[in-house]
């Protein structure tokens, strides 16, 4: 596969890409008296209610409203009002609730501190913020999201296309990217030599060995054969009972093991229809890990080339067939919540 993570399928960090953890250095210098501060002049932020609660000024900078300096202004001209109370500190929180109810200009915000992009990546460009000598997925993005502090989430090759998230949510980056959390990566490829088989189905099921260790089990769907085709309303044996049959389990423990499975078979049913289009020299590809190249070794180690690769679907999303290459939008509150709850976390309030 395209994105670079780790060299143990279950127990190593996840992507290369993933947001870098902060290092703080600590440096001493003598102590010095306090500077004295005019709490009239600088008043503590002061919460409304007593919820979990949110500066205005980081509020009203998630609505594109400007920067703090901006900010700090419209509060101070009382152009920013809570129903009937004009907010006159930027520093002032509020809770989830109350947010919904901020006005500007006596016009409501659209808040979204948490940001999620779908992208269909176009080939020929990095999965990167910023190249010195190459374009990057980045360049079809908007400044203003950039500077919200958005980063993709894993890392496609240069030459691969297809769905790319982007968000601004570290450990949601991170649980998608992990093999740990096990969210399925699906892509269609075309390749170069034989036909596969039922032979590589088999071996994609039971992991493939590749010089950094045996893949954890993939499935790998071939087009359907005439027979098929021609009842198409059943899934055949190949979801049941031949990977099924085949699928090994490695070094996961139980509950592990029965959570890929379930995985790898259900975004085959996922993904039914798009197997129907397929041609003579393609196939889909179902993974939950992410290492360097993955895909193409994977199909190496089959004795076979890809010569194009698509990424379609991860894990309940699919990639929406209304994006043209290079085109993007932002996730709607279903389908940020779907993420969510794959990888374990509270979808958040805003």
């Amino acid at each position: 596969m395209d994105t670079p993570e780790t060299k143990c399928p279950i127990t190593a960090p996840a992507e290369e890409d993933q947001a870098e953890k902060s290092c703080e250095v600590k440096m001493s210098f003598p102590k010095a008296a306090p500077p004295k501060v005019s709490t009239a002049q600088n008043p503590a932020p002061t919460p409304l209610s007593g919820k979990a609660s949110y500066r205005i000024d980081k509020l009203l900078a998630a609505s594109c409203c400007g920067s703090r300096k901006d900010i700090k202004k419209l509060c101070r001209d009382g152009r920013v009002r809570l129903g009937n109370q004009t907010i006159g500190n930027a520093a002032t929180k509020v809770s989830a609730e109350e947010a919904k109810e901020l006005l500007l200009d006596g016009q409501p915000l659209e808040i979204q501190l948490t940001l999620l992009i779908m992208m269909n990546k176009r080939p020929s460009v990095l999965t990167a913020l910023v190249d010195r000598r190459e374009a990057t997925a980045a360049d079809d993005l908007p400044e203003e999201l950039l500077e919200r502090g958005l980063v993709p989430v894993g890392r496609l090759d240069k030459d691969t296309s297809g769905l790319l998230l982007w968000t601004n949510d570290g450990t949601l980056n991170h649980r998608l990217c992990s093999p740990r959390h096990l969210i399925s990566k699906v892509y269609r490829l075309s390749y170069s030599g034989l036909p596969l088989g039922e032979e590589d189905v088999l071996k994609c099921a039971a992991g493939l060995p590749l010089d950094d260790g045996p893949t954890l089990p993939a499935a790998l769907l071939l087009p359907l054969s005439a027979e098929e085709k021609l009842n198409q309303d059943q899934p055949g044996r190949y979801f049941e009972e031949l990977i099924g049959s085949t699928f090994a389990p490695g070094a996961l423990k139980a509950a592990e093991a029965e959570k890929l499975r379930t995985v790898l078979l259900e975004s085959c049913r996922q993904v039914a229809a798009e197997r129907r289009s397929l041609a003579d020299d393609e196939a889909l590809l179902v993974i939950c890990e992410g290492r360097f190249h993955q895909v193409k070794r994977m199909l190496a180690a089959l004795g076979r080339e890809v010569t194009s690769l698509t990424r379609i679907r991860e894990g309940s999303l699919s990639l929406d067939p209304r994006l043209d290459s290079g085109e993007w939008r932002a996730l709607d509150e279903k389908e940020k919540a779907s993420l969510y709850l794959e990888a374990s976390l509270e979808v958040p309030e805003l």
